[in-house]
């Protein structure tokens, strides 16, 4: 199999499957002809998921209007018979609240993922895709098939008291100054204007999701890395006071090591909150400002998993506001935490006030 036959199939298998985050999907742009019934069942499952994702989202009062893909082959091997294919998705998609309108910026990702093909009648059909392992966090159109909870359709909340929960329609806790507990006693609160730049934390994320910084090293999951250097940028400086690198209350990174609070979610949630008091806990979600971070415990076993760093803030009105995160693993911009809520409602969220 060729790059140039693999590409026209690929690219409409993933404009259909992106297309069905949109509240009204176009026609199927994948012939029938070009898949095998093991790839149109996979589909199947995916299309009723997503259906139920979208309902979710809407209940916050936002859907996705419209969106581009592409792909690029990195690479085809196989035989007479069979094939794999590896190539980047990347894609552009828009939203719009029911209660603020269309908005003009956009989502955009990136995801690496495989490709299997077999030659059917002499003609090379789709059999399967997957994504890449190690990603997580996805987008919202696409499920991992080794993931169980991706592929149910009916999934279980967590309970209210766990982490942060969405908040109230309307919120504007967002607008207030940015503020920290002070560590050395929890009922003062200190206004960290001085000292930390917020815009700086924000467009560092914003211009390394995709173009990653060769002055740091990159993790197989590197969401925290990624979100510690953002942070740096914006003025946390590094603590290092010569003690064990895996202790929660030090943060430091150096081409040779790095301290576990900066490259590990769990670590850095105890060294952000207790170990340094950098930030504090919001009870809301929908509290969430720019340079807060939002992080997720995909299966609400206690384990935090991912780390995400607001980008986008825009009041949502009478509504919910629209909260965007961009993060590594998988290379995300300005993603909705609202899309995220209703592609993991089983997960446990915690959002920190930086």
């Amino acid at each position: 199999m060729t790059a140039a036959e693999a590409q026209g199939i690929l690219e409409a298998a993933v404009n259909d499957r992106s297309g069905e985050a949109l509240a009204t999907p176009g026609l199927p742009k994948l012939k029938a002809s070009k898949s095998t019934k093991k790839y149109k069942d996979a589909k199947g499952i995916e299309k009723s998921v997503v259906a139920a994702r979208k309902q979710r989202l809407k209940g916050f009062g936002f859907h996705y209007t419209s969106g581009s893909t592409t792909i690029q082959i990195t690479d085809v091997t196989g035989s007479d018979v069979a094939a794999t294919v590896k190539f980047d998705e990347s894609a552009t998609l828009y939203m719009a609240s029911e209660t603020t309108g269309a908005s003009d910026t956009p989502e955009q990702y990136r995801v690496h993922e495989t490709a299997s093909f077999i030659k059917v009648g002499g003609v090379w059909v789709l059999d399967e895709i997957t994504p890449d392992t190690g990603q997580t966090s996805l987008p919202f159109s696409m499920i991992d098939p080794k993931d169980p909870s991706e592929t149910a359709v009916t999934q279980v909340a967590p309970a209210p008291s766990k982490g942060a929960v969405p908040g109230k329609k309307g919120d504007k806790a967002t607008l207030e100054p940015k503020k920290t507990t002070n560590s050395s006693d929890s009922t003062m609160v200190t206004t960290m204007a001085v000292g930390y730049d917020y815009n700086a934390m924000v467009y560092y994320a914003m211009g390394h999701y995709l173009n990653y910084n060769p002055n740091y090293k990159a993790y197989g999951n590197d969401c925290t890395n990624f979100v510690s250097q953002s942070l740096r940028q914006g003025g946390w400086g590094m603590y290092d006071y010569g003690g064990y690198y895996q202790t929660n209350d030090q943060w430091y990174y150096y081409p040779w090591i790095a301290t576990r609070s900066w490259t590990s979610t769990p670590d850095f949630f105890a060294y952000a909150t207790w170990g340094s008091g950098r930030t504090y806990e919001l009870a809301y979600l929908n509290s969430m400002g720019p340079a807060d971070i939002e992080i997720a415990d995909w299966e609400s076993n206690g384990l935090k998993d991912h780390a995400m760093i607001v980008t986008y803030w825009a009041s949502g009105g009478t509504g919910y506001n629209d909260i965007r995160v961009t993060y590594h693993t998988t290379d995300t911009l300005n993603k909705s935490i609202w899309t995220l809520y209703s592609q993991k409602p089983g997960a446990t969220w915690y959002a920190l006030r930086t």
